[in-house]
């Protein structure tokens, strides 16, 4: 790899890992154990991290030129974090085709064909990793898909004829470019029934959802008299109700089990739909209107209808909204578009809303208010150059960043609602440091502490001895960030996360 080339590619993956919020530091193999002994003083060990499942990301730069994919890795009570060895599994090819049963389109008395072309998407994925690769088949069913090679993989084929069964199987080993021969989308068994509203035909999608993996088929709609029919294999599924678009109509999961010789019933009548009106204005604190700012109603309790239902909309030029519901409880949340968000904070609150609709009238805004915080690093001085990123934990979480100054002063403008913190040093071995802020305007210590963290070092070994870049960061089984960094042209890595 040429100079410009290698420069060119870190430019790239910085550019990367500044966009993810994530910024670490990589050094040579013979600085590692030089680095550790000029450590911090605070006993943080992985025990600390006890309560939570980590999860190694890699995501190795193309330039290298060995064709590697993103691959996660899994860390346990086992794994010596001071020592990681991520080996990188080489790109291998899935292939196979999709056939099924086609009925005749004329009679159900006429035999169908058995065994032609199915249009499919093919999915095989990791659960729980960024592993997945997802693919249409070809008009002759055909199909090809390249992921790491090693492990098991959930494999789900949807086809897009209504009258086959989706297939998902769990478990499917692949090692080495791998054919999975002819995939055979049988008969199936019906999953059939009627969908009303207090009794009368409703108009809307039905979809399955496998009960065990989650995986979702494709959604069929209603006929005049609200009859749906879907086809599955053997198993659990959730029959999924959902509005067509532009419907004020919740959303329903009923749990079937389908056996292999009989068809399942699943009649759904989601109760009274009598939509209602919702009105208001928006203004921020200045008694400005806001135009395009988004009204977002989601139901805490429906009155006379059952399942969960969001509906939302935008203020027009006017400011204004109007917006149907049905009758209940409800959360709503009103958005700033990103004209106004620096100026203005969102809002959350609790709303009842009856049968003869709401009228709001002007709804007031708060601006969003300013926080100081001093940062020191684990020896009590100020710590310079701290980039915090602040995470609205609802709405739309929206981000809010700024750096501390040279005497390690943060200051920063934020809604007051509950926000996740990170403290990422850009320079030094500090670790991303973690904080949940639920009252920003609330009473609250003065000064943030940034942790030392646990060391997280090894090397990122390629196939074939090879060498490059790689991004290498860290999340827990629920996607909390707790740190990253780039590796050095040999696969070396150094860093801290902490929990």
């Amino acid at each position: 790899m040429s100079a410009s080339t290698t420069t060119a590619a870190l430019r790239a993956i910085a550019a990367g890992m500044l966009m993810a919020m994530s910024w670490g530091c990589s050094i040579s193999a013979t600085e590692l154990d030089e680095r550790w002994d000029t450590g911090s003083d605070v006993a943080l060990t992985k025990a600390d991290f006890a309560s939570v499942r980590l999860r190694v990301d890699v995501l190795p730069s193309v330039e290298a030129g060995d064709d590697l994919l993103a691959q996660s890795v899994w860390l346990d009570e086992q794994s010596d974090w001071q020592n990681l060895d991520l080996a990188m599994r080489p790109t291998v090819t899935i292939s196979g085709s999709v056939v099924g049963f086609a009925a005749n389109p004329y009679s159900i008395t006429v035999p169908g064909v058995e065994n032609v072309p199915v249009l499919s998407t093919v999915a095989l994925r990791d659960p729980g990793t960024i592993v997945s690769s997802v693919v249409q088949t070809e008009a002759d069913g055909s199909f090809a898909l390249r992921l790491p090679s090693g492990g098991d993989y959930l494999l789900s084929v949807l086809p897009e004829v209504m009258a086959l069964p989706m297939h998902v199987e769990d478990g499917v080993e692949i090692q080495g470019n791998t054919d999975l021969g002819e995939l055979s989308l049988d008969y199936g068994a019906p999953v059939y029934g009627t969908i009303t509203s207090d009794g009368a035909p409703l108009s809307v999608s039905v979809r399955l959802i496998d009960a065990v993996t989650g995986v979702e088929g494709f959604a069929t709609q209603t006929d005049a008299a609200g009859l749906y029919m879907l086809r599955a294999e053997p198993g659990e599924y959730l029959v999924q109700v959902e509005p067509l678009t532009g419907a004020t109509l919740p959303t329903i999961q009923q749990l079937v089990t389908l056996d292999k010789d009989d068809g399942a019933w699943a009649a759904v009548d989601v109760g009274i739909i009598e939509p209602v009106l919702v009105r208001g204005v928006p203004r921020t604190s200045g008694g400005q209107t806001m135009s395009n700012a988004v009204v977002r109603l989601t139901a805490t309790a429906l009155d006379q209808a059952q399942g969960t239902m969001m509906v939302e909309t935008e203020t027009d030029q006017s400011g204004g909204f109007l917006i149907y519901a049905l009758p209940g409880e409800w959360i709503m949340e009103i958005i700033p578009s990103a004209d106004a968000a620096d100026l203005t904070a969102p809002l959350e609150q609790a709303l009842t809303i009856d049968s003869s609709g709401v009228n709001l009238g002007t709804l007031t805004l708060s601006e969003q208010i300013t926080i100081e915080r001093m940062l020191l690093d684990s020896d009590g001085l100020p710590a310079a150059n701290v980039l915090a990123t602040f995470t609205e934990q609802g709405f739309d979480h929206a981000t809010y960043t700024a750096y501390s100054d040279a005497d390690g002063l943060l200051t920063v403008s934020v809604p007051d609602v509950p926000l996740d913190v990170w403290l990422t040093p850009v320079q030094g071995e500090a670790a991303v440091t973690r904080r949940e802020l639920l009252s920003p305007g609330g009473a609250a210590e003065d000064t943030w502490s940034l942790s030392d963290g646990v060391r997280l070092s090894g090397a990122v070994r390629r196939p074939g001895a090879g060498s490059g870049i790689s991004i290498v960061e860290v999340y827990d089984e629920d996607g909390i960030f707790y740190g990253s960094t780039l590796t050095d042209a040999e696969g070396v890595f150094d860093f801290r996360i902490s929990p």
